[in-house]
């Protein structure tokens, strides 16, 4: 069976209230919601439960604007004790492919990330990140984790979310294009986050 190149990707897609759980492997990070190489999809009212990861937006192919995963749109979904990453956008090397125009809107990312991150952004352009809620009251782990630097981590926007980590607001941990932030106040200045808040919110 021959394949069209054009259309052989994942595309126009509408995941819709999903209750994943126990997505855990021994060999890597297994997501409940994985999307690679995707373009105009939508993930809503998804639950995701106890699983190494709740979602992750990635690009593992070569770099290719043609093919790159772009377009994703993340709204409303739950993620609830994902024991090494809550919601992960982005080549996870710089060698790879990039992600392109995501929103993260009222995702609510609760005690995820005790060993890595509760939201990771790696190789990525154009990520809007609005009105979500990022808390762990069990781990001080970064709370966002961007590991590159601005070539590779561009267009990042940041507001209204709510951040809480057992750090509590002076000794939060952030990584901003590399860069080790310790306190929310500081990570408000240097990401240019308008708008959040450090609470502790009743789930």
């Amino acid at each position: 069976m021959l394949q069209n190149k054009k259309t052989d990707f994942p595309r126009k897609c509408f995941v819709y209230k999903n209750n994943i759980q126990n997505e855990k492997s021994k060999y890597a990070t297994s997501y409940g919601l994985y999307v690679d190489g995707g373009q105009d999809i939508r993930l809503q009212s998804n639950k995701i439960t106890n699983s190494d990861g709740g979602i992750e937006i990635g690009s593992e192919r070569k770099p290719s604007k043609k093919d790159s995963t772009k377009n994703i749109k993340i709204y409303y979904n739950k993620v609830y004790e994902c024991t090494q990453n809550g919601i992960t956008v982005g080549g996870y090397k710089k060698s790879l492919g990039k992600v392109y125009n995501v929103t993260l809107y009222k995702n609510k990312c609760i005690n995820s990330g005790k060993k890595e991150a509760i939201l990771t952004i790696s190789k990525a352009k154009n990520i809007n990140v609005k009105n979500n809620i990022f808390s762990n009251k069990y781990t001080n782990s970064p709370i966002v984790y961007i590991p590159f630097n601005k070539k590779y981590s561009n267009d990042l926007k940041f507001s209204k979310n709510i951040y809480y980590s057992k750090g509590k607001t002076s000794k939060s941990k952030y990584y901003y294009n590399g860069k080790y932030i310790k306190s929310f106040k500081k990570w408000t200045e240097i990401s240019k986050d308008k708008g959040s808040k450090f609470k502790k919110v009743n789930y």
